[in-house]
């Protein structure tokens, strides 16, 4: 395959958040490659905040899953997908009826179509297949192996986000004077269906409380609708009237991801568990960021070579257990146990790593 220069390029990626997040070093190595390549994202609508941080994607095709709106979404996208004359398509995550037209688009412009190799049937919808890497490959070099297809002399960067101007400006005014505490963002909270990833309440309330006692830490409670559980049940244990400017509510006052993006960038320290916030961070150069992590593997998302994010976890044998690719889909979405011993850390333990933090920022 010989790429031409001005290349229409699309690329299927019908994940969440993070797999948002995870595609941002192969789109940059089109657009290293392919500097005048137009690219065009079809993904969820509720990742399209994450593809506006993405500086190298040039149009943004939103798909709603939601059931009620499944015929109607479909059909918007389907002309776009059978009559735009791709040079190239990239797939990630697809689903069968998106296939099945990729199927009919191989032919009707002989688009190259690149997609990984997850069914027997994969090589009817696409060109050319990739085969799944082992188990625990790094999540961004797992998906930029699609455009090594074309450019096998490329490799995967850390993903990086870009912040605009305006929402740095925002979390700053939102936030005010910090007083030279080190600013420790504490957000508790994953999506209604990753539960099995979350750090009981009464961990997340004692970090709270031992932080915000020992006067050396400006907190910020952060957390959108989908956490409003575990968030009330942090309120309620936590005695808020005995806080002082030491501790800052801001349930639902990041309701976009550039919002929290930018309040995450002007921060020192971000808590919390696998979940997007983390993904956000780790695409943020400067935060040094502590996930507490159960049952998934930290090898998919953490890369060796990011020296600030600090894993949080138990030693033990049976972990991880979740998202293993040689079994079923429905299977690999759902740990193996039902007690979760993996998720019993002791608030201490995230408390030491934050100390180690303050004393390496300390000597700077």
């Amino acid at each position: 395959m010989h790429p031409k220069e001005k290349c229409k390029i699309l690329f299927i990626n019908l994940g969440y958040n993070g797999d948002g997040i995870f595609s941002f070093p192969l789109i940059k190595s089109i657009k290293n490659k392919l500097p005048d390549s137009h690219i065009t994202i079809l993904g969820l609508n509720r990742a399209k905040d994450v593809y506006e941080l993405c500086p190298y994607i040039d149009k943004i095709i939103t798909y709603c899953a939601n059931k009620n709106k499944f015929t109607f979404n479909l059909l918007k996208i389907i002309p776009n997908i059978l009559f735009t004359r791709y040079d190239y398509i990239f797939v990630h995550l697809s689903n069968t009826y998106l296939n099945l037209f990729l199927f009919i688009k191989k032919f009707l412009n002989k688009s190259k179509i690149i997609g990984f190799n997850r069914s027997p049937y994969s090589k009817l919808f696409y060109s050319k297949t990739v085969n799944f890497p082992d188990n625990g490959i790094y999540e961004p070099e797992f998906i930029h192996s699609l455009i090594e297809v074309i450019f096998p002399d490329t490799k995967a960067e850390i993903p990086q986000i870009v912040i605009p101007l305006k929402y740095i400006e925002w979390a700053h005014r939102l936030i005010g004077n910090n007083n030279d505490k080190l600013m420790i963002i504490i957000h508790p909270g994953c999506s209604s269906t990753a539960q099995h990833k979350s750090w009981a309440k009464e961990n997340w309330t004692e970090l709270i409380k031992k932080l915000v006692i020992s006067n050396k830490y400006k907190i910020l409670l952060c957390g959108g609708p989908d956490d409003k559980n575990i968030i009330d049940g942090i309120r309620q244990t936590l005695n808020l009237k005995e806080y002082n400017s030491n501790f800052v509510d801001l349930y639902c006052q990041t309701p976009t991801i550039s919002e929290f993006a930018a309040l995450v960038s002007i921060s020192d320290i971000l808590v919390c568990i696998d979940s997007a916030p983390m993904h956000i961070g780790l695409g943020i150069d400067g935060i040094k960021i502590i996930s507490i992590i159960g049952p998934t593997n930290e090898k998919v998302f953490s890369s060796p070579s990011n020296k600030n994010h600090i894993i949080v976890t138990k030693d033990l044998n049976c972990r991880p257990c979740l998202y293993v690719r040689n079994i079923t889909v429905n299977q690999r979405r759902l740990p193996a146990c039902n007690n979760l011993e993996c998720l019993n850390v002791s608030p201490d333990k995230v408390i030491q790593e934050i100390e180690k933090i303050t004393a390496e920022i300390s000597t700077k």
